[in-house]
């Protein structure tokens, strides 16, 4: 079936409409596929749609199908407008498809345009998001539960997303330095206060239930402590040398290691986005691909190596908590 506008996908019947596995309902997965049409506010449509509303739109995030949609229509830039593109909307509706496209590119991409002209539902859905997942959770990682293939993807998203945030505050917050194009409305104070917002919840709430699900006491399944592992380490893919601290360091440090023993890294570059044949499974093994956690430890090379130089004592009890957790004989402090 051809979709190429709102319309078409109104005329579905409820058998030819797709529900990713029986996660969504016929209403949703029409609403859901309404919102992909549309372009320039899809964004704030689809984080909006799983955000608030019935409990079960979130709880559909487990299935991988819809993690991949939800990522690109996320993440994926669009066409890009140059800067001698002068033309504006002159009409409504723009009848035209390639136009309305040229019409709707940004010269840095969707998701920074977003940030840089109307953050606050983007900010604050993702933050709920957040929130309402981790409320589900059980107490330790299941496969066979909603709660924890959601609570690591609901991460990986507010992870991704800070990551912009930080480089368009970064790079709009040099003195004498012209903003980049695509910038120019940006809001320094409210970016910075909804970044706080997202990384005391990944440190304060998200950190903790990941830290407890491979207590070594409770858990002694080694692919979920990998999963897991890679995804402590993900939570620190955004900091920087000044955020650094002693916990940050162990953590960097215990993952990457434990990652090394005993995950088995593939010589294709995107294995853990493999397609799978029930999509209702979430992605295989750690759920991120391994150049992205490459891309972690090797951008965190340098400043974990400065910062163990300058304080040898924070370093030494970390290595003493990398012993621990690699061998299985003790939490990250005791």
């Amino acid at each position: 079936i051809e979709i190429k506008s709102e319309d078409d996908i109104l005329h579905l019947s409820n058998s030819e409409l797709p529900t990713f596995g029986h996660v969504l309902k016929p209403a949703d997965s029409e609403r859901f596929l309404s919102f992909l049409t549309a372009p320039y506010i899809r964004i704030p449509l689809i984080l909006d749609f799983f955000a608030n509303g019935d409990p079960g739109r979130l709880s559909a995030l487990k299935s991988k199908a819809l993690q991949l949609i939800v990522d690109a229509a996320l993440f994926e830039p669009g066409r890009w407008r140059s800067a001698d593109f002068t033309d504006i909307v002159r009409e409504i509706p723009v009848i035209d498809p390639e136009k309305l496209q040229s019409l709707l590119a940004t010269p840095l991409g969707n998701m920074y345009n977003e940030i840089a002209k109307s953050p606050d539902v983007l900010t604050s859905c993702i933050t709920k998001m957040l929130a309402r997942a981790l409320d589900m959770d059980v107490g330790k990682y299941s496969r066979k539960t909603t709660s924890g293939p959601l609570i690591l993807y609901i991460c990986r998203l507010a992870v991704r997303v800070e990551g912009f945030m930080k480089f368009a505050l970064r790079e709009c917050s040099i003195i004498g330095k012209p903003r980049p194009r695509g910038l120019e409305s940006f809001d320094n104070v409210k970016i910075e206060a909804a970044m706080k917002k997202i990384r005391g919840m990944l440190d304060k709430q998200a950190f903790p239930v990941l830290e407890y699900w491979i207590d070594p006491s409770r858990c002694q399944d080694v692919d979920i402590a990998c999963l897991v592992h890679s995804h402590l380490l993900y939570l620190f893919r955004n900091y920087t040398y000044s955020e650094l601290d002693k916990h940050a360091l162990s953590v960097l440090l215990s993952s990457q290691v434990y990652l090394m023993i005993n995950h088995r890294f593939s010589n294709q570059a995107y294995d853990d986005l493999q397609d799978m044949t029930d999509p209702t499974k979430p992605p295989p093994s750690i759920q991120i691909s391994q150049s992205e956690i490459f891309d972690v430890i090797q951008k965190q090379r340098y400043e974990i190596l400065k910062y163990m130089r300058l304080h040898p004592d924070a370093a030494n009890e970390a290595m003493e908590a990398v012993v621990r957790i690699a061998t299985g004989t003790g939490t990250r402090t005791t």
